[in-house]
């Protein structure tokens, strides 16, 4: 349905943009229109809106749940948690998940789109994580 019709996809991604990034602030003062059309658009002419959604809708599954929350990962790993990001995992939890969290931050701010909302900071955080895996 999302493919269907550019302003179900827009509602659909303004919705998005609104409820899972910086609360307390209305969604212009955290994205310009122009980010949101060119985020709408690339979804629109590339007919990937249902495609990517797919995700959502396989992690609330209980059966791929129960799978997924028995594997674990054991490479290094780095985290970045922003305080606005909807669906928040306290930090016992992603380590019974990824046995080898080396780096982790908590961000002051930002949520779902924090590359769009808090670009330094999560750039900044990347870096430091490269850092410490060694990889600079």
């Amino acid at each position: 349905a999302l493919d269907n019709s550019p302003i179900g996809l827009a509602a659909y991604i303004v919705e998005k943009f609104a409820t899972w990034s910086g609360k307390g602030a209305p969604m212009e003062t955290r994205f310009t229109f122009d980010e949101i059309l060119t985020n709408i658009s690339i979804y629109w002419f590339t007919q990937t809106a249902s495609s990517s959604a797919r995700l959502y809708k396989e992690s609330a599954s209980s059966k791929l749940d129960s799978k997924v929350s028995k594997c674990s990962t054991h490479v290094p790993v780095g985290f970045c948690d922003f305080p606005d990001e909807g669906l928040r995992c306290p930090k016992s939890l992603v380590q019974n998940r990824f046995t080898n969290i080396v780096h982790w931050t908590t961000a002051d701010k930002g949520g779902h789109f924090a590359a769009m909302e808090q670009p330094e900071v999560l750039a900044d955080d990347v870096c430091k994580f490269c850092e410490v895996i060694g990889y600079t």
